[in-house]
């Protein structure tokens, strides 16, 4: 007789597939597993005696394996319970774990995002205060000019840094004189301006009235977009062909600082001599910003250029300058040399028919070079013959950058002409 190999009861069955004994309800429990369940029956092996019992023996061995069962019953119930627990106490442990993990990735990430929103705080804040730095200074020099006792002139930088603050609840009243304030940071916001009366504006209209018909009709625009409060919008001043002469450079120098601004400024074919380069170069200086001045076909000369050197010098913006038909000749190609070495954005320049002959091209040659951003150079007309190739070929031979050469309506031999278009470089464009 054999035993169960799962729990102590007789064995009935043996499986095939693990060569164990088993009784029938662990048997049973075998058979789920996976695997091929073959059961040999124990008794036909011959290992179960068959017992034969009489009436009186019978009882009292039934009783004690009954007994027994409810042992097994109590103990297995028991097993169970504590594998059950344990597996519990497993379980929990897993999920303590788990949660103090989870604290510790959230913490984490807590602080990482605090971190974060400290970094994004201080460079929002550095940004901000880099932004307002330069309207607190613009407020305080703002503050420091209102302080001033007396007239403030129309134009003046304080009023137009006013008139970008219109809508709010402080108002400042400017009627032409201030008294003194004592103005701080903490106590103006915005500022508001109601205009009741401009002396300026009201001394140049009656100047305008006594003299509107000595003003030139394009000037007279001008005046009455002033009137209109519509200069604002003026970026470019074009007075070509309109009889320019010195009253009207009179006229013209009243409205100037208006459009000290501007970046444009033509005033081509006018009546404008030597005689008259004292008021234009007090208009000029006013405009330091230009980039684009068109003085050609009036008659400066020599003497005017001289006049005009030092307040072009100024106009470091230049990029493109028409002095075309003045009539320079040598003493205004001297005066040009050194002005033009000023003049380091210059990518076109117009000397025609100006009369330079050898000797001005003796004095450009050392200038021109110097221009190292000049693309476009017109030079027609400008009496230069054989006697000044070895002067241009030595400036044109040092433009790199020159694209396009108009030397045509000169005096050049066709040897000479053959020289000078060797010596220019190949991308450059020459009309000679």
């Amino acid at each position: 007789m054999s035993n169960c190999s799962m729990c102590e009861f007789e064995a009935l069955f043996k499986c095939r597939c693990n060569k164990r004994c088993y009784c029938q309800k662990c048997y049973d429990k075998h058979c789920k597993k996976k695997g091929k369940h073959d059961q040999i029956k124990l008794e036909d092996l011959g290992l179960v005696k068959k017992s034969v019992s009489f009436a009186g023996s019978d009882g009292i061995a039934n009783n004690s394996k009954e007994k027994k069962k409810e042992v097994l019953k109590v103990e297995i119930q028991e097993d169970k319970k504590d594998l059950l627990k344990k597996a519990i106490e497993k379980e929990i442990a897993k999920l303590q774990r788990f949660r103090m993990e989870t604290l510790a990735c959230v913490n984490s990430q807590q602080q990482m995002l605090i971190r974060t929103i400290i970094d994004d705080s201080k460079k929002l804040s550095s940004k901000v205060i880099s932004e307002c730095k330069p309207k607190q200074q613009q407020l305080e020099s703002t503050i420091t000019d209102l302080e001033v006792v007396g007239k403030i002139p129309f134009g003046h930088p304080v009023i137009e840094r006013l008139k970008k603050n219109t809508p709010g609840q402080s108002i400042l009243k400017l009627d032409g004189n201030l008294k003194k304030v004592s103005l701080t940071l903490e106590n103006i916001l915005e500022f508001k301006i109601e205009w009741q009366s401009n002396p300026i504006i009201d001394e140049l209209k009656e100047y305008y009235k006594a003299n509107q018909t000595l003003i030139p009709p394009k000037l007279q625009k001008i005046y009455q977009k002033i009137f209109s409060e519509k200069h604002y919008s003026i970026k470019k001043i074009n007075l070509s062909k309109s009889k320019i002469d010195l009253p009207a450079l009179n006229h013209f120098k009243r409205i100037a600082n208006f459009f000290s601004g501007i970046k444009d400024l033509r005033m081509a074919s006018n009546k404008i001599s030597n005689e008259c380069c004292d008021a234009l170069a007090e208009v000029l200086s006013i405009f330091k910003l230009l980039e684009r001045l068109d003085l050609a076909d009036n008659d400066l000369r020599g003497h005017g250029i001289e006049v005009l050197t030092p307040v072009l010098e100024e106009m470091k913006n230049l990029s493109v300058l028409s002095l075309a038909k003045n009539n320079f000749g040598a003493t205004g190609a001297r005066h040009l040399s050194m002005m033009l070495e000023s003049l380091k954005k210059l990518k076109d320049l117009d000397l025609d028919a100006n009369g330079f002959g050898a000797e001005g091209a003796r004095y450009l040659s050392g200038a021109l070079p110097k221009l190292i951003q000049l693309k476009t150079l017109r030079l027609k007309n400008n009496n230069f013959a054989d006697d000044s190739v070895r002067f241009l070929k030595v400036a044109f031979g040092k433009m790199q950058n020159i694209e396009s050469l108009k030397l045509d309506l000169n005096k050049f031999g066709n040897e000479e002409k053959r020289t000078m278009q060797l010596i220019v470089r190949k991308e450059c464009k020459i009309e000679i």
